[in-house]
């Protein structure tokens, strides 16, 4: 789950869409612009963090649902 940006000096739409297809994040004709390059940068690791802690938050609730169905399967004794 590295953020990908192709940098390259093809710059016709065919390419872009071959890089991106092939796993690219992002897609930079050479030479970059150096602001530029660091705000793509900046913008895939700050979607990466987001992603990790949405993969974080989503398997602590099917933990505490997996939890409740295993509780409520069980037969009580009163």
């Amino acid at each position: 789950m590295v953020p990908v940006i192709m940098l390259t000096a093809l710059d016709d739409v065919a390419s872009k869409v071959k890089a991106i297809e092939a796993g690219a994040d992002d897609f930079m004709n050479k030479p970059p612009n150096k602001m530029e390059l660091f705000a793509r940068i900046k913008s895939l690791v700050n979607l990466k963090r987001t992603n990790s802690k949405m993969t974080s938050i989503s398997n602590v609730i099917f933990s505490l649902a997996n939890t409740v169905e295993a509780r409520t399967d069980t037969p009580r004794a009163y």
